[in-house]
């Protein structure tokens, strides 16, 4: 039997599917409001400034970046993923991570529907797509920066982005997202891959074991030497954060 969300008729095709308890089915709960998305100051993989501006989360896999980031969002109360990869809220297994009280949604139609109708109020999406992934999301970028007001995390960005290219929209969101109060989280695994002016403009850096030196020298300049020489040496899950002014370790 079809479902009902916001007004919106949900086909067999368009079901969303509630991830709040970790069962599959149904239009799931969203977030409640009152909680800004602030991190905590526990020392895992969290620091207590407010959560805003352009965040990158880069590491090789099996460092810990996507759980992080993950962990950074779980409060969010407007909050939109972008998971191309699959690799949230899914079957439990060692590469896959879960968000609290998140509807997933694999229909672009639905999501569209879904997130206009729930607009003025909570909402915590993950929005699974198919393979035109480039088509995709520079229509989702683009609902962003309508819809305002959210977090919206991106996981493996180099996935939508070339070294000397990123779509307009994702653009504009990376320039404007203070406008907009939009709070954009990406995670890669090579920086050397991730949009120059999307690295140029990220404000805040969660780095974790990395390799090789075109990916240091792809963020040298944006941070300090310092922790650029110690990356290669992060034990996995451990991270160092970053901005223009200050940095610090981060043990698990």
């Amino acid at each position: 039997m079809a479902r009902t969300s916001g007004g919106q008729t949900e086909t067999k095709e368009q079901r969303g599917r509630s991830n709040s308890t970790g069962a599959k089915g149904g239009a799931g709960k969203t977030a409640q409001p009152g909680h800004s998305g602030q991190r905590g100051a526990d020392g895992r993989g969290a620091s207590s400034v407010a959560l805003e501006g352009i965040v990158g989360f880069v590491g090789l896999p099996k460092s810990g970046k996507t759980y992080n980031a993950a962990r950074m969002v779980d409060r969010a109360p407007r909050l939109l993923v972008w998971d191309a990869m699959h690799c949230f809220n899914g079957q439990p297994g060692p590469r896959s991570n879960f968000l609290p009280n998140c509807v997933v949604i694999s229909s672009l139609p639905y999501l569209v529907a879904y997130l206009r109708a729930h607009r003025n109020g909570p909402f915590r999406v993950i929005y699974q797509p198919g393979y035109a992934l480039e088509k995709e999301f520079d229509y989702v970028s683009k609902l962003v920066i309508e819809i305002r007001n959210l977090v919206f995390f991106v996981d493996e960005v180099w996935q939508v982005c070339k070294p000397a290219w990123m779509p307009p929209a994702l653009n504009l969101i990376s320039r404007a997202w203070g406008h907009r109060g939009i709070t954009m989280i990406y995670t890669a695994q090579r920086p050397q891959v991730v949009a120059a002016d999307l690295r140029e403009n990220t404000t805040n850096w969660e780095l974790f074991h990395m390799e090789g030196d075109r990916a240091l020298e792809a963020i040298r300049g944006r941070v300090p030497d310092a922790v650029i020489s110690q990356l290669p040496s992060l034990p996995p899950r451990w991270h160092i954060t970053a901005t223009a002014g200050e940095w610090r370790l981060i043990k698990p």
